[in-house]
């Protein structure tokens, strides 16, 4: 299903939605990145046409779920946070209420979920939300 959605914050994310569950959405945009954005961040949704699927048969994954699954995969991400500042770097571990993300040479960000408008990571990284 294609969407188009907004973060409080204001920034637009359009794409294909790959999965989603009550807590949280993912997204592909056309460049092939991955977007996971919280419930907590959205401000609205804009779905182009009709749902051609259900949503996750795993709706109860929670969004500290998934970026735990993230942090097992080691992946490189990109936090966009509620202040505009980002932060880049591995996502080395994701707890109940917030995750950490190891910078290049920044050491260790600890980071509350509700701060976070969306998690990108990139498309060589392939992802599947299990």
């Amino acid at each position: 299903t294609r969407l188009e959605l907004r973060t409080r914050g204001g920034t637009s994310v359009r794409g294909d939605m790959v999965d989603a569950a009550p807590e949280w959405v993912l997204v592909r945009e056309p460049r092939g990145a991955l977007v996971l954005i919280g419930k907590q961040a959205m401000l609205w949704v804009h779905r182009t046409d009709p749902l051609t699927r259900p949503c996750s048969a795993r709706q109860r994954r929670t969004l500290a779920s998934v970026y735990r699954q993230w942090a097992r995969d080691r992946v490189e991400v990109r936090l966009l946070l509620a202040d505009g500042s980002e932060i880049t770097g591995r996502l080395s571990a994701a707890f109940a209420d917030h995750l950490e993300v190891a910078g290049a040479d920044q050491g260790i960000f600890s980071v509350p979920y509700e701060a976070v408008e969306l998690a990108r990571r990139w498309s060589d990284q392939v992802a599947q939300v299990r």
